[in-house]
């Protein structure tokens, strides 16, 4: 293990980001929405990048391009934050990074806040979907990656179960990578894993998972495959990557995950960082991150 990755353990425990989540969801939500008000939807392009702003379903949308053309290829940016949270430094960082090294375009959309009246995990999925339909207006369906972290990676494999239940379902895109999705467990066996997993954890506790569907239902009767992902039509799926850490409480529900891919007869391919924590291919400054975070640059620019 490098003195980086020790550090960021440390730093992370140091922090009690376990904690903060720990506790009753009203509080958690306090606390996102003091944190959200000191955040602006906003980034530091990287030399040679520019950022246009559009609008998608009264949703504001960012776009990375590179140079002053459009680049043949696109990549759909799902952030994290438990579906409640602004885009953090870190994830701006990597959103930048993924398309300058890739050649990408990066389009962010700033899907709604189920901390908002009315917003259920529903919302999100029918936005980030109609973001990635004005995008098949520019790129071709072949030539589009879609990559989400946490709550992002739910979005992301949702997005596609949503698109199946359409009479018309839009085109899959030729690759979709998710770390650490946040999928709340379907059965007992899973949750028993989630129990296993919870001292190893230093960022989620075992509760968070248990609560989850509280914040993103708000007691409205969704179909389940909205919240429990692991459940729903996983056909015609984009070939994907599903990345986890050994070491987190979200790791309990990656044999459901891919056996449903598997009876669906979709591709995909799983890392299991080992050691790793929460959403680890995000960061670039820890060698062991590092690798993955490269390893994924690797997808985009095939």
């Amino acid at each position: 293990m490098s003195t980086s990755l020790r550090l960021m353990k440390w730093l992370l425990k140091t922090m009690k980001i376990k904690e903060s989540y720990d506790r009753p969801i009203a509080e958690i939500e306090a606390r996102k929405k003091k944190r959200n008000s000191k955040l602006q939807f906003s980034l530091k392009p990287l030399s040679g990048q520019r950022v246009e702003m559009t609008s998608i379903s009264d949703r504001e949308v960012m776009i990375i391009c590179n140079g002053s053309n459009q680049s043949e290829k696109a990549l759909l940016y799902l952030y994290g934050g438990g579906f409640s949270s602004e885009i953090s430094s870190l994830e701006k960082k990597a959103s930048t990074e993924f398309g300058k090294r890739s050649g990408r375009d990066v389009w962010i959309p700033r899907y709604p806040n189920v901390m908002d009246d009315g917003i259920t995990i529903r919302e999100l999925y029918q936005m980030v979907l109609k973001t990635y339909q004005r995008m098949l207006d520019f790129y071709k369906a072949e030539n589009i990656a879609v990559i989400g972290f946490s709550a992002g990676a739910t979005l992301g494999l949702g997005m596609f179960e949503y698109n199946n239940t359409l009479l018309t379902p839009l085109p899959a895109p030729e690759l979709l990578i998710v770390s650490s999705p946040a999928c709340i467990p379907h059965t007992e066996e899973e949750y028993r894993k989630v129990k296993e997993l919870a001292d190893k954890d230093i960022m989620i506790p075992a509760s968070f998972v248990h609560s989850i569907k509280e914040s993103i239902c708000h007691g409205e009767d969704l179909p389940a495959w909205m919240y429990e992902v692991t459940t729903g039509d996983l056909s015609n799926m984009p070939f994907t990557h599903i990345y986890y850490g050994s070491d987190e409480v979200l790791l309990a529900s990656c044999d459901t995950l891919t056996t449903a891919f598997e009876k669906a007869g979709s591709k995909y391919k799983l890392h299991i960082g080992n050691g790793m924590f929460h959403c680890y291919p995000s960061i670039r400054f820890i060698p062991e991150c590092r690798a993955a975070f490269d390893e994924i640059v690797g997808y985009l620019r095939y």
